[in-house]
């Protein structure tokens, strides 16, 4: 006859989980019900794993009027397994809207979305999500386990939120000064080009702007008009 160990399944919860003896202590053979005893199995672990749950000692058969028949049985073992699946968690950044004003956008928080870490552990979040543009990136994160706290005992899943940086409303305006000169005449062509400052500050975010262009030239006296081109 084959005695097996008992077997246990269950998820890591932080404390020490275990199991112990067999599947049966009886057989039956030919109408006749025999008792095994002297085995004992047994098996204990806290981190998550496969843990054997070895069968020891000496089997003792007794019939059912409690006679010794040790020598007419061969009795196998078997072990059993003690499986501590990982504790799944989903760690989630949350959502982050702003309006442009040309900052950088960052901030949220980091929550636990699902499942719980065991009592004691945990982790710690830094996030790393930013936008300044209108649109919308990933609101990224990392995330670093607490002394005592496991890797191998856990199964964990991010899941990123989203930055959006939306459009003003009521546009910036920016006033560009192209460059202007008074001189006199002296036959020579005189030019001028470009603009006072393509440099501005504007709610405490400095722009430059390019992609224009600003000239005028003339030989006669007159007044010439410095034509902006350019997108």
């Amino acid at each position: 006859s084959s005695k097996k160990a008992n077997s246990r399944e269950s998820v890591y919860d932080g404390e020490v989980q275990s199991v112990s003896g067999l599947e049966a202590d009886t057989f039956e053979l030919d109408g006749i019900l025999y008792r095994i005893s002297g085995l004992r199995a047994e098996a204990a672990a806290a981190d998550a794993g496969t843990y054997e749950v070895p069968v020891i000692g000496t089997a003792v058969v007794t019939d059912a009027d409690g006679n010794d028949v040790t020598d007419q049985s061969m009795i196998r073992t078997e072990p059993g397994t003690l499986k501590i699946a990982p504790r799944r968690i989903v760690l989630r950044s949350t959502d982050v809207e702003s309006e442009y004003n040309g900052q950088s956008v960052t901030g949220g928080e980091v929550r636990v979305a699902e499942g719980s870490f065991a009592a004691g552990e945990g982790a710690g979040y830094v996030l790393t999500g930013s936008r300044i543009l209108p649109g919308v990136s990933p609101n990224t994160f990392r995330y670093t386990l607490k002394e005592g706290t496991k890797a191998g005992n856990y199964e964990i899943e991010t899941q990123e939120g989203r930055i959006t940086v939306i459009s003003r409303n009521a546009p910036y305006e920016i006033v560009l000064q192209a460059q202007g000169d008074n001189v006199l005449y002296d036959g020579e062509e005189h030019l001028v080009e470009g603009f006072e400052q393509t440099e501005f500050d504007v709610a405490g975010s400095r722009y430059h702007v390019e992609g224009l262009t600003a000239s005028a030239a003339g030989t006669a006296a007159g007044t010439y008009p410095v034509e902006i081109a350019g997108t």
